[in-house]
Protein backbone atom coordinates (compact mmCIF):
# COMPACT_ATOMS: atom_id res chain seq x y z
CA UNK A 1 0.00 0.00 0.00
CA UNK A 2 1.49 3.31 -0.82
CA UNK A 3 2.56 5.79 1.71
CA UNK A 4 4.61 9.03 1.92
CA UNK A 5 7.37 9.85 4.81
CA UNK A 6 7.94 13.48 5.39
CA UNK A 7 11.37 13.84 4.72
CA UNK A 8 11.48 17.48 5.14
CA UNK A 9 9.44 20.83 7.60
CA UNK A 10 10.25 24.32 6.91
CA UNK A 11 7.85 26.63 8.94
CA UNK A 12 7.02 29.94 7.90
CA UNK A 13 4.52 32.30 9.78
CA UNK A 14 1.26 31.01 8.45
CA UNK A 15 2.10 27.16 7.24
CA UNK A 16 4.41 24.45 7.17
CA UNK A 17 6.09 23.11 4.32
CA UNK A 18 6.18 19.77 3.94
CA UNK A 19 8.64 17.53 1.69
CA UNK A 20 7.20 13.85 1.39
CA UNK A 21 8.96 10.97 -0.21
CA UNK A 22 6.54 8.05 -1.54
CA UNK A 23 7.41 4.54 -1.72
CA UNK A 24 9.14 5.00 -5.25
CA UNK A 25 11.60 7.73 -3.86
CA UNK A 26 9.32 10.24 -5.55
CA UNK A 27 8.89 13.96 -3.88
CA UNK A 28 6.30 16.11 -3.51
CA UNK A 29 5.04 18.60 -1.32
CA UNK A 30 2.58 20.18 0.84
CA UNK A 31 1.25 23.01 2.63
CA UNK A 32 -0.35 22.80 6.54
CA UNK A 33 -1.58 25.34 8.42
CA UNK A 34 0.57 25.29 11.41
CA UNK A 35 -2.04 23.97 14.15
CA UNK A 36 -3.16 21.54 11.31
CA UNK A 37 0.60 20.21 11.63
CA UNK A 38 0.97 19.72 15.17
CA UNK A 39 -2.52 19.17 15.71
CA UNK A 40 -2.28 16.13 13.77
CA UNK A 41 0.74 14.53 15.37
CA UNK A 42 2.67 15.35 12.13
CA UNK A 43 6.75 15.45 12.60
CA UNK A 44 9.71 14.53 10.37
CA UNK A 45 10.54 11.16 9.40
CA UNK A 46 6.55 10.81 10.24
CA UNK A 47 4.56 8.29 7.84
CA UNK A 48 1.54 8.97 6.00
CA UNK A 49 -0.56 6.97 3.89
CA UNK A 50 -2.12 7.70 0.89
CA UNK A 51 -5.37 8.46 2.06
CA UNK A 52 -4.03 10.18 4.76
CA UNK A 53 -2.09 12.25 1.85
CA UNK A 54 -5.14 13.02 0.15
CA UNK A 55 -7.28 14.51 3.14
CA UNK A 56 -4.11 16.64 3.73
CA UNK A 57 -4.18 17.84 0.14
CA UNK A 58 -7.34 19.10 1.01
CA UNK A 59 -6.25 21.16 3.70
CA UNK A 60 -3.84 22.70 1.58
CA UNK A 61 -6.40 24.74 -0.28
CA UNK A 62 -7.05 26.30 3.35
CA UNK A 63 -3.45 27.85 3.35
CA UNK A 64 -3.45 28.66 -0.51
CA UNK A 65 -6.85 30.33 0.33
CA UNK A 66 -5.30 32.01 2.98
CA UNK A 67 -2.62 33.50 1.32
CA UNK A 68 -4.46 34.46 -2.10
CA UNK A 69 -7.13 36.63 0.61
CA UNK A 70 -4.39 38.19 1.68
CA UNK A 71 -2.77 39.14 -1.80
CA UNK A 72 -6.30 40.21 -2.13
CA UNK A 73 -7.06 42.39 0.59
CA UNK A 74 -3.33 44.01 0.03
CA UNK A 75 -4.86 46.03 -3.22
CA UNK A 76 -8.42 46.54 -2.17
CA UNK A 77 -11.31 45.71 0.32
CA UNK A 78 -14.25 43.35 0.47
CA UNK A 79 -16.91 42.17 1.91
CA UNK A 80 -17.25 38.69 3.37
CA UNK A 81 -19.56 37.53 0.19
CA UNK A 82 -17.42 39.26 -1.91
CA UNK A 83 -14.23 37.56 -0.82
CA UNK A 84 -15.72 34.08 -0.35
CA UNK A 85 -17.11 34.27 -3.87
CA UNK A 86 -13.07 35.41 -4.88
CA UNK A 87 -11.93 32.71 -3.56
CA UNK A 88 -14.16 29.59 -4.90
CA UNK A 89 -13.59 31.59 -8.51
CA UNK A 90 -9.51 30.89 -7.57
CA UNK A 91 -9.63 27.93 -5.76
CA UNK A 92 -11.04 24.45 -5.09
CA UNK A 93 -12.01 23.97 -1.40
CA UNK A 94 -14.86 23.09 0.44
CA UNK A 95 -17.63 25.63 2.40
CA UNK A 96 -16.06 23.92 5.78
CA UNK A 97 -12.39 25.20 5.00
CA UNK A 98 -14.20 28.42 2.98
CA UNK A 99 -15.46 29.37 6.62
CA UNK A 100 -12.05 28.27 8.08
CA UNK A 101 -10.00 30.78 6.08
CA UNK A 102 -13.15 33.99 6.36
CA UNK A 103 -13.19 33.58 10.36
CA UNK A 104 -9.32 33.81 10.59
CA UNK A 105 -9.36 36.78 8.39
CA UNK A 106 -11.95 38.54 10.71
CA UNK A 107 -10.34 37.17 13.72
CA UNK A 108 -6.95 38.81 12.76
CA UNK A 109 -9.13 42.20 11.87
CA UNK A 110 -8.32 41.72 8.39
CA UNK A 111 -12.10 41.26 6.98
CA UNK A 112 -15.30 42.76 8.58
CA UNK A 113 -18.56 43.79 6.97
CA UNK A 114 -18.75 46.67 8.98
CA UNK A 115 -15.61 48.17 7.89
CA UNK A 116 -15.65 48.02 4.19
CA UNK A 117 -19.50 48.96 4.05
CA UNK A 118 -18.31 51.92 6.26
CA UNK A 119 -14.91 52.79 3.94
CA UNK A 120 -17.13 52.03 1.02
CA UNK A 121 -19.87 54.63 1.85
CA UNK A 122 -16.99 57.15 2.72
CA UNK A 123 -15.58 56.43 -1.00
CA UNK A 124 -19.09 56.30 -2.85
CA UNK A 125 -20.30 59.56 -1.20
CA UNK A 126 -17.51 61.37 -2.11
CA UNK A 127 -18.31 60.35 -5.50
CA UNK A 128 -21.90 62.41 -4.50
CA UNK A 129 -23.89 58.76 -4.90
CA UNK A 130 -27.58 59.31 -3.09
CA UNK A 131 -28.87 57.03 -0.50
CA UNK A 132 -30.92 54.64 -3.22
CA UNK A 133 -27.54 54.00 -5.03
CA UNK A 134 -25.37 53.28 -2.29
CA UNK A 135 -27.61 50.78 -0.58
CA UNK A 136 -28.40 48.89 -3.64
CA UNK A 137 -24.70 48.65 -3.99
CA UNK A 138 -23.92 47.37 -0.59
CA UNK A 139 -26.88 44.91 -0.61
CA UNK A 140 -25.45 43.32 -4.09
CA UNK A 141 -21.91 43.34 -2.09
CA UNK A 142 -23.72 41.40 0.38
CA UNK A 143 -23.68 43.48 3.56
CA UNK A 144 -26.84 43.08 5.54
CA UNK A 145 -29.43 45.62 5.95
CA UNK A 146 -28.69 45.59 9.89
CA UNK A 147 -25.69 46.98 9.02
CA UNK A 148 -26.39 49.35 6.27
CA UNK A 149 -29.41 50.54 8.60
CA UNK A 150 -27.35 51.16 11.70
CA UNK A 151 -24.94 53.21 9.57
CA UNK A 152 -27.70 55.02 7.58
CA UNK A 153 -29.33 56.13 11.33
CA UNK A 154 -26.27 58.26 11.58
CA UNK A 155 -25.89 59.98 8.03
CA UNK A 156 -29.39 61.13 7.38
CA UNK A 157 -27.89 64.35 7.23
CA UNK A 158 -25.13 64.20 5.32
CA UNK A 159 -27.20 62.85 2.12
CA UNK A 160 -29.52 66.01 2.36
CA UNK A 161 -26.23 67.59 2.21
CA UNK A 162 -25.50 66.41 -0.99
CA UNK A 163 -28.78 66.24 -2.58
CA UNK A 164 -28.70 70.21 -1.33
CA UNK A 165 -25.11 70.52 -3.42
CA UNK A 166 -26.58 69.43 -6.39
CA UNK A 167 -29.63 71.03 -6.69
CA UNK A 168 -27.17 74.17 -5.98
CA UNK A 169 -25.15 73.47 -9.38
CA UNK A 170 -28.52 72.00 -11.29
CA UNK A 171 -30.44 75.81 -10.51
CA UNK A 172 -27.14 77.28 -12.20
CA UNK A 173 -26.75 75.13 -14.78
CA UNK A 174 -30.50 75.60 -15.85
CA UNK A 175 -31.03 78.86 -17.95
CA UNK A 176 -34.02 80.45 -19.95
CA UNK A 177 -36.95 78.59 -17.74
CA UNK A 178 -39.46 79.81 -15.54
CA UNK A 179 -39.63 79.46 -11.63
CA UNK A 180 -41.46 76.52 -11.56
CA UNK A 181 -40.31 74.44 -14.19
CA UNK A 182 -37.23 75.28 -12.92
CA UNK A 183 -37.93 73.62 -9.85
CA UNK A 184 -39.52 70.92 -11.83
CA UNK A 185 -36.04 70.14 -13.59
CA UNK A 186 -34.02 70.33 -10.27
CA UNK A 187 -36.69 67.99 -8.36
CA UNK A 188 -36.12 65.20 -11.83
CA UNK A 189 -32.56 65.49 -11.76
CA UNK A 190 -32.85 64.75 -8.19
CA UNK A 191 -34.76 61.94 -8.17
CA UNK A 192 -32.76 60.15 -11.36
CA UNK A 193 -29.90 60.57 -8.99
CA UNK A 194 -31.45 58.27 -7.07
CA UNK A 195 -32.97 60.67 -4.08
CA UNK A 196 -36.19 60.32 -1.92
CA UNK A 197 -39.07 62.35 -2.62
CA UNK A 198 -38.75 63.94 0.64
CA UNK A 199 -34.70 64.70 0.30
CA UNK A 200 -35.65 65.99 -3.56
CA UNK A 201 -38.44 68.90 -1.80
CA UNK A 202 -35.84 69.53 1.27
CA UNK A 203 -33.08 70.36 -1.01
CA UNK A 204 -35.06 72.54 -3.28
CA UNK A 205 -36.74 73.89 -0.64
CA UNK A 206 -33.32 75.19 0.87
CA UNK A 207 -32.14 77.07 -2.11
CA UNK A 208 -32.76 80.88 -3.01
CA UNK A 209 -34.62 81.99 -5.61
CA UNK A 210 -34.72 85.47 -5.09
CA UNK A 211 -33.02 86.53 -8.55
CA UNK A 212 -35.28 84.08 -10.51
CA UNK A 213 -38.31 85.98 -9.22
CA UNK A 214 -36.82 89.04 -9.44
CA UNK A 215 -36.21 88.65 -12.97
CA UNK A 216 -38.91 86.35 -13.75
CA UNK A 217 -40.61 88.68 -16.84
CA UNK A 218 -37.37 89.58 -18.15
CA UNK A 219 -36.81 85.97 -18.20
CA UNK A 220 -40.31 85.87 -19.97
CA UNK A 221 -39.44 88.79 -22.28
CA UNK A 222 -36.23 87.32 -23.62
CA UNK A 223 -37.55 84.05 -24.33
CA UNK A 224 -40.44 85.81 -26.30
CA UNK A 225 -37.86 87.64 -28.14
CA UNK A 226 -35.93 84.29 -29.45
CA UNK A 227 -38.92 82.48 -29.94
CA UNK A 228 -40.23 85.95 -32.08
CA UNK A 229 -36.37 85.88 -33.98
CA UNK A 230 -37.25 82.09 -34.26
CA UNK A 231 -40.92 81.80 -35.69
CA UNK A 232 -41.35 85.07 -37.54
CA UNK A 233 -39.62 84.32 -41.18
CA UNK A 234 -42.20 81.25 -41.87
CA UNK A 235 -45.25 81.84 -39.69
CA UNK A 236 -47.35 85.21 -39.29
CA UNK A 237 -50.66 86.59 -37.31
CA UNK A 238 -52.16 83.73 -35.06
CA UNK A 239 -50.16 81.13 -36.27
CA UNK A 240 -46.96 82.90 -34.89
CA UNK A 241 -48.78 83.96 -31.68
CA UNK A 242 -49.69 80.32 -31.27
CA UNK A 243 -45.66 79.06 -31.91
CA UNK A 244 -44.34 81.57 -29.34
CA UNK A 245 -46.98 80.53 -27.22
CA UNK A 246 -46.21 76.98 -27.13
CA UNK A 247 -42.21 78.06 -27.04
CA UNK A 248 -42.89 79.62 -23.71
CA UNK A 249 -45.51 76.95 -22.45
CA UNK A 250 -42.44 74.29 -23.02
CA UNK A 251 -40.16 76.96 -20.84
CA UNK A 252 -43.35 76.42 -17.92
CA UNK A 253 -44.30 79.99 -18.61
CA UNK A 254 -48.31 80.43 -17.35
CA UNK A 255 -50.49 81.94 -20.70
CA UNK A 256 -51.63 84.57 -18.23
CA UNK A 257 -47.73 86.05 -18.63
Amino acid sequence: KESYQIVKTAVSDDAVKLTLRNSVKEEVTLLLRVDDYYGLGLRSDSMITKEQYEELKKKENTVLAFRTAIRLLANRDYSISMMKTKLKQKISISDEELNRVIEELQHINLLSDEKYAENRISSLKASFVPKNTLIRKLRSEGISNEIISSLYNEQQDEELKIAKKRASRYQLSTKGKSLNYKKQLIFSKLKNDGFSNEICNEAIDSLDFSYEILYEADTLRLESQKAYLKYHNKYEGSQLRNKIYIYLANKGFEQEK
